[in-house]
């Protein structure tokens, strides 16, 4: 993610796969609508895949009115159920964000935000590296030029999991899932 915070947009790269990335931009007018733009040309298929993804990021699929009936009763908070704010940002995927969550272990937040950075600029192409990506590295590179740390054998170990297991993470957070 990359926020402007003057214009009010957030910046970022889909990885779709190895070969196809989707720098989108989201910027809203109003207080409760999120514009979405490209210079890419997308075929209908990667747009409902991206708008999904977008729904996740911004947890458009949660309800707030408990959250927002609570927050109309403090005059400290009124502007929230009037803007529609509250929401958490999450990542594209479940393995993005589980492998940020990592990187916030035991650590500043500078230091998490010079570990994403690296996995991003060096791994991913200016997108959010795959598992096989990261895979395919070795514990040294993670550790020296990602700046992973003691971190770096989990990632490694959760990436190849992931990776040659062919893991569908989403699977996971999909309504009804049970884990057996």
């Amino acid at each position: 993610f990359d926020l402007n915070i003057e214009k009010q947009i957030v910046d970022y790269t889909f990885n779709i796969n190895s070969s196809k990335k989707i720098d989108i931009s989201l910027f809203s007018k109003s207080d409760k609508n999120i514009r979405i733009t490209t210079k890419n040309k997308i075929d209908e298929h990667i747009k409902k895949t991206i708008s999904s993804k977008i729904k996740k990021m911004f947890r458009l699929d949660e309800n707030l009115t408990e959250f927002y009936d609570i927050a109309k009763n403090d005059k400290n908070f009124l502007w929230i159920p009037e803007k529609g704010a509250g929401r958490l940002l999450s990542c594209a995927s479940l393995w993005e964000d589980m492998v940020k969550m990592l990187c916030t272990t035991n650590c500043t937040w500078r230091l998490t935000q010079i570990m994403v950075e690296n996995l991003v600029s060096i791994l991913g192409s200016n997108a959010f590296p795959s598992p096989e990506k990261i895979a395919q590295t070795d514990e040294n590179f993670l550790r020296e030029r990602i700046k992973m740390g003691y971190r770096a054998p989990y990632l490694l170990e959760f990436a190849r999991i992931v990776a040659d297991e062919n893991i569908d993470l989403e699977k996971l957070i999909q309504p009804g899932f049970e884990l057996r």
